[in-house]
């Protein structure tokens, strides 16, 4: 049944996938990392807030720390742990402690940042742009 609803349905998927997602398969991310892959800073960076941007986690829509890392490779949770520490510090990202434990989110009023670090451009930020250019 579920086949011949998504059949009949395709060409409406853009404006319907929000809600009726579970229709079609899951696509795989693009930029799901490979084992052993390494990142630069910037590309780092990019992942982690495309990924929070996507998924609405702007202003007071916050997620757990640990979805932070979601997307970033094994071996490099630590630059993880770095780069959130530089972005919170900087204010792209707020942190809010929480009885359950901290959760971060995207500052609205830093999206014209973010949305420049996403394209992996300068964010207009040097303190910033001076941790991302360290490699």
């Amino acid at each position: 049944m579920r086949e011949e609803v998504a059949d009949t349905v395709v060409a409406h998927r853009a404006l319907l996938a929000n809600e009726f997602g579970c229709l079609w398969p899951a696509e795989a991310e693009p930029d799901a990392p490979s084992p052993g892959q390494h990142l630069s800073r910037r590309e780092l960076v990019a992942r982690i807030l495309r990924r929070m941007k996507g998924n609405g986690q702007i202003g007071a829509a916050h997620a757990p720390v640990a979805a932070f890392f979601k997307g970033v490779p094994e071996h490099q949770k630590g630059l993880g742990i770095e780069a959130g520490q530089i972005l919170v510090h900087h204010g792209v990202l707020r942190c809010k402690p929480t009885g359950i434990g901290p959760r971060v989110s995207i500052e609205p009023t830093m999206l014209a940042e973010v949305e420049r670090l996403i394209d992996l451009g300068s964010s207009g930020l040097s303190a910033v742009e001076d941790w991302l250019g360290k490699e």
